[in-house]
């Protein structure tokens, strides 16, 4: 059965059953002659017409009630009535050197005394530094200090903080050099500089002391005074890392003076580090350890001004050099890992 046909047969049951309906409610009028008594006729109702429909038996599916399904509920949104939550930036960490409260550079420090190093930093970054941060030896002398120093107070970005490390002098003479980063969060290493790459550090020098006079060893003899040295007088020597863009005097064990460096590490190109001569200095390989080389040594090499790549210098290599004042004198590489640490010995004249 086509939907046109259904639609028909349904009017009529439903047209047949309101005619049934009303033929039940039906009432006669008041019968003015009296209705039902012995004198006047009898009145008999019509007989109602019956409409008798026929259909073609429905289907069960069709004979069945309409479905009701429930229209689902819309839920209200879980940001209905507040604002959307939006995560928060991750802070960041960077250093400012304010000053050196104590120790500044190239501070003379008798053999095996104590002292304390002590930096002004700034909280430059986003960041609040709080116990969980430390200050990190990272590379140069240690000078026996702990490795992991943790702030005691908390530093709020704009805020800053006198650092504190205990360190001792070693007891031989020369120029000593440490250098130190901070740690923040998830152990990141960060210092000072505009992207907070570069550490800060710490230079003293050890002098040599000289013999104590007065008293004669029953040893001595007049021959001793005329002995020659065994080695040539050194008249500058340490250990010192080098960073990038750093400048270093082979002389004094200066770092970033306004004239007399010597050595420079700079990066020409993104990874290209080399180790450039600078102001007249002359560089030249002398070859793998383990003998040092003496001044006729590195004086009968053939002196330049090339540049030293860094990817090209192996631990423990050994370099000679003549510095801007004319002193020879060589070095050893001790670490290359990111930043080139050197051991050097300048000879006097």
């Amino acid at each position: 059965m086509t939907p046109t046909g259904r639609s028909t047969e349904l009017a009529a049951i439903a047209a047949a059953v309101a005619w049934l309906v009303a033929s039940c409610n039906y009432q006669l009028s008041p019968n003015p002659a009296g209705v039902g008594s012995s004198t006047g006729p009898a009145v008999v109702a019509p007989s109602p017409t019956i409409l008798r429909v026929t259909s073609t038996p429905l289907t069960a599916e069709q004979a069945a009630p309409p479905s009701r399904i429930a229209s689902p509920i819309a839920s209200p949104s879980a940001s209905f009535g507040s604002p959307a939550t939006v995560p928060a930036a991750p802070c960041s960490d960077r250093a400012f050197f304010v000053d050196d409260v104590t120790i500044r550079d190239n501070t003379l420090v008798m053999p095996g005394d104590p002292f304390v190093k002590i930096w002004r930093l700034r909280n430059d970054g986003t960041c609040t530094w709080d116990a969980t941060y430390a200050a990190g030896f990272i590379g140069g002398d240690r000078m026996d200090a702990a490795s992991l120093v943790h702030l005691t107070t908390s530093v709020p970005p704009g805020s800053a903080i006198e650092l504190a490390v205990d360190m001792t002098a070693p007891d031989q003479a020369g120029a000593y050099q440490g250098f130190w980063k901070l740690i923040g969060k998830n152990e990141k290493y960060f210092g000072i500089g505009a992207n907070g790459e570069v550490s800060f550090w710490v230079k003293i020098v050890v002098p040599l002391l000289p013999t104590p006079t007065g008293v004669l060893a029953p040893t001595i003899t007049p021959t001793a005074s005329v002995t020659p040295r065994a080695t040539p007088e050194t008249v500058s020597a340490g250990l010192v890392s080098l960073t990038i863009g750093m400048r270093f005097d082979l002389d004094t064990g200066g770092i970033d003076l306004p004239s007399g460096s010597d050595v420079s590490l700079l990066e020409a190109t993104p990874g290209a580090i080399s180790l450039v001569p600078t102001g007249g200095a002359l560089l030249s390989r002398y070859g793998p350890p383990p003998d040092p080389p003496s001044p006729s040594h590195c004086q009968a090499l053939e002196l330049n001004n090339t540049a030293i790549p860094l990817s090209s210098l192996s631990i423990e290599e050994l370099v000679c050099y003549r510095t801007v004042d004319g002193r020879l004198g060589y070095f050893r590489v001790e670490g290359l890992d990111g930043y080139l640490g050197i051991a050097y010995f300048t000879w006097g004249p």
